[in-house]
């Protein structure tokens, strides 16, 4: 009996732990938010669209929830800046996943389905 007891009471334990390791990813399904440490550039999403505007470019992205902590974005419409510094793939979809989530954050992992290109970023809930 002692035994079946302390399985139960292990058992609940682990569900709680994991429980609580899961991010909250539908408070940051829409919004605006800007990398952390970045000095420009906000983020607008959307139900089904994303903008980003900063002093380079502006990007519309359509987006597309894959899972409750999935996303894809897949480029719309892109602008340069004056001097053309900037040339954002027209082609490229960046697949994210929301790895980590705070009071007013979330992390984030990138990838493309071009080429090994993978980053992290902290995003900040404005």
């Amino acid at each position: 009996m002692n035994n079946i007891l302390t399985t139960l009471i292990i058992l609940l334990f682990t569900v709680t732990i994991n429980a609580q390791n899961k991010p909250d990813c539908l408070a940051y399904k829409k919004g605006k938010f800007k990398v952390d440490g970045s000095t420009s550039g906000i983020i607008t999403r959307t139900k089904k669209h994303q903008f980003e505007k900063s002093d380079n470019v502006n990007v519309k992205d359509k987006i597309v929830w894959l899972s409750e902590c999935k996303y894809k974005l897949i480029p719309v419409k892109l602008k340069k800046d004056k001097n053309n510094t900037i040339t954002p793939a027209k082609d490229w979809v960046l697949y994210f996943e929301i790895i980590e989530t705070g009071k007013d954050y979330y992390i984030v992992k990138i990838t493309n389905d071009k080429n090994d290109f993978t980053a992290e970023a902290k995003m900040i809930k404005l």
